[in-house]
């Protein structure tokens, strides 16, 4: 059916419109749901994209949508989501929050009841009631994780976040206000491989805070740590690339980071607060088998102060 819509064909059915914009997706402006009411667009694809949308989001309010695999949120009013709110849709994959006026508390709840979510995103929403601490604990299916600039997320991650969410192979968690990691905040995340933590206030990492044993690579730029033993890191085996770029580091402990992670090609360190002295050092021990990268204007600098 969709395979024969036009691209950018336009219809309205009451005071909401509706845009095809591609095979299997279609942007709803300005729907109103009601309470006790099913939404009926009529038409719908795979992928829909929410603008404007105002009310309560009940168990009934997507139960026609048996098909969907994928929902956005933008630019919305969200008064509600009832903890069961998209148990109808037994197909949903996708679930994102973007860029809305005002959204209640995300909960472990809603999510949980999206028996077959993969991937979830949320970001830059104006107002949020609040993200719960256990957000992403036992979602079996989770793979994908990406938040950016949300203050209400926990400024302390700890293991009660992503527990025992076993699937998960992409954290993205910027722009938040993170101050601290647990240590068992990411244990027994098996599948983990790419974690991304920049542009936070992350002055506290505990020991073995990364024990993901598949992580391959690790961001931790524009944070204010001020020191990186390798503590950190549990037998990262795996781990390839590792970025502390632009942090007020004055302590690096190289020897036991390449032991935690004896595989890593890609050490970054651009920007820290190390003396001329320790930089210098640690440069002197790139190799073929790791390279470090730093400012070279800096090393310059060292360099013209002797």
């Amino acid at each position: 059916m969709f395979g024969l819509l036009l691209l950018f064909a336009v219809c309205s059915i009451g005071n909401a419109t509706h845009f095809i914009t591609k095979v299997n997706e279609t942007v709803h402006h300005n729907v109103v749901l009601k309470n006790n009411e099913a939404w009926n667009p009529e038409m719908y694809a795979k992928k829909i994209i929410f603008r404007n949308l105002t009310g309560e989001i009940t168990p009934k309010s997507f139960s026609l949508l048996t098909k969907v695999e994928e929902i956005y949120f933008a630019h919305s009013s969200i008064s509600n989501i009832h903890h069961n709110a998209f148990g109808s849709n037994p197909r949903l994959k996708t679930l994102q929050f973007s860029y809305n006026e005002y959204l209640p508390e995300i909960t472990n709840e809603v999510l949980r009841n999206c028996r077959n979510l993969r991937k979830f995103s949320m970001g830059h929403n104006k107002k949020i009631e609040g993200i719960s601490d256990y957000l992403f604990s036992n979602l079996h299916n989770l793979t994908h994780v990406e938040i950016t600039k949300e203050n209400k997320l926990p400024k302390r991650i700890t293991k009660a976040f992503f527990n025992n969410s076993k699937s998960l192979e992409s954290v993205k968690l910027h722009f938040s206000n993170i101050t601290a990691i647990d240590s068992d905040a990411f244990e027994n995340l098996d599948r983990l491989q790419f974690l991304s933590l920049v542009e936070n206030e992350i002055v506290e990492i505990g020991a073995g805070a990364f024990k993901s044993p598949n992580l391959i690579q690790i961001y931790l730029g524009w944070n204010k740590l001020t020191s990186f033993t390798g503590e950190e890191l549990s037998s990262l085996r795996n781990l390839r690339t590792l970025d502390i770029s632009f942090n007020p580091l004055k302590r690096i402990d190289l020897e036991q980071i390449t032991h935690a992670a004896p595989k890593l090609k890609n050490l970054l360190l651009m920007r820290t607060s190390l003396n001329c002295d320790e930089k210098r050092s640690i440069k002197m021990k790139e190799s073929t088998y790791l390279a470090i990268g730093m400012d070279l204007m800096e090393l310059e600098k060292c360099d013209a102060r002797r």
